[in-house]
């Protein structure tokens, strides 16, 4: 969902409160006053739903907190993404050290796909790309963004066959 004027923690607590599942990628950013945590992408809120409650919890919350769909820009319907991806992309954003990527859909188009086979993220399937001397693991929603983690030694991933 995109949400106007950097309220998507706002937007959050409000689904929350429905007992609705949402996230919000998260950065670390040091400022003049310390380190704070903030929004990875300004007006961005995933949601776990279906299309009925959605438009009605829009309707019903269009002067609190306004939001719309996200649109496929490929097909112009409501963005959705497989359950399996965004699994794999929660546990890289949550990481400490993982890499937002600023053009997501050129970068993707790179590198080898693997799964990780031990580790903490035993299980994570993603592309290897080589980003600022690094090997790194890169998962992401197309037309919207991608994460990377490093650290992950290449005796733990598995190539991926593309079929």
């Amino acid at each position: 969902m995109r949400v106007t004027y950097s309220r998507e923690l706002r937007a959050q607590a409000l689904f929350r409160n429905e007992g609705v599942e949402c996230y919000v990628p998260m950065r670390r950013e040091c400022t003049d006053s310390g380190v704070s945590v903030v929004p990875a992408i300004h007006n961005l809120l995933f949601v776990r739903s279906n299309h009925s409650f959605l438009n009605d919890w829009k309707q019903k919350n269009e002067g609190i907190c306004p939001v719309r769909y996200a649109i496929d820009k490929s097909t112009g319907s409501p963005m959705t993404v497989r359950d399996k991806q965004m699994a794999d992309f929660i546990r890289v954003t949550k990481a400490s050290d993982a890499l937002y990527l600023d053009n997501p859909d050129v970068i993707i188009e790179k590198g080898t796909d693997v799964e990780v086979c031990a580790g903490p993220y035993k299980g994570l399937v993603g592309r290897l790309i080589r980003i600022r001397r690094d090997r790194k693991v890169v998962v992401g929603i197309p037309g919207l963004m991608a994460a990377a983690v490093s650290g992950i030694p290449l005796d733990w991933l598995r190539l991926v066959r593309q079929s």
